[in-house]
């Protein structure tokens, strides 16, 4: 029997009155799993092969610590479609409800190199619409939604003390310096994970080898989902 965790409380409380009369809620992350994900193929091919020395070609889409990822903590969503269109002065958002969804930063706010190629190197910022709160000890890390590079834009990661600190988060980002055209409803903006704030210690060693040997050799015992059926732990969050 696997243990099962103590359940701990986030809460997202509502700021201003026009927020949360969609359905585009803060919602676990798993519910937000990109259609691109859902619809991969398990195997390469769509048909499960081997190697002939026990290795199959099995995607991304047969690794659990890939949607692991994914699946860590809540999302924060577009409340509202977000259209974008570039001139020679830069990106132009409009938005079909609400207000002051997306604000601008000085360029100057951001180092050349955190900007990756391909991105205009003039941030902007997500206006949060809804205040975070964690249990006492807890912070929260927001983040670029996991795994998803498909998004046309990344937003910028930070930590903040959700337990103690009252204010909203906002989420700065830059977008694809190409990209025009429709940010739907519903587009997890920033992954939000909470973690318990901890003293740890750093230290060297050498790795056994017979412990990796002996991790090897359980590893293939089984040909197909080895790790999840003999190391993976259910993470909950709802």
């Amino acid at each position: 029997m696997r243990y099962q965790l103590p359940q701990k409380k986030i809460q997202f409380n509502k700021v201003y009155s026009w927020a949360g009369q969609t359905n585009n809620n803060p919602a676990a992350a798993a519910k937000a799993i990109p259609k691109w994900y859902r619809d991969l193929a398990r195997y390469v091919g769509n048909k499960l092969a081997t190697d002939g020395k026990g290795n199959t070609n099995g995607t991304i889409k047969t690794c659990p610590p890939f949607l692991d990822a994914m699946m860590s903590g809540y999302v924060i969503q577009t409340e509202f479609d977000l259209y974008v269109t570039k001139n020679d002065s830069g990106h132009y958002f409009e938005w079909s409800g609400g207000e002051n969804l997306i604000a601008t930063h000085h360029k100057e706010q951001l180092a050349p190199e955190q900007v990756p190629n391909g991105y205009s190197d003039q941030p902007y910022k997500f206006v949060n619409l809804w205040q975070v709160k964690t249990p006492k000890g807890y912070s929260s890390l927001f983040t670029h939604p996991i795994n998803r590079y498909d998004l046309p834009f990344l937003t910028l990661a930070g930590i903040v003390e959700t337990d103690a600190y009252e204010n909203i988060v906002n989420f700065p980002f830059v977008i694809k310096d190409d990209f025009e055209g429709l940010i739907p409803a519903g587009t997890p903006i920033v992954q939000v994970i909470p973690i318990k704030r901890e003293a740890w210690l750093s230290k060297l060693g050498n790795a056994s080898a017979k412990s990796i040997e002996n991790a090897r050799i359980q590893l293939r015992h089984k040909m197909f989902g080895s790790y999840k059926s003999q190391w993976w732990q259910r993470k909950d969050y709802k």
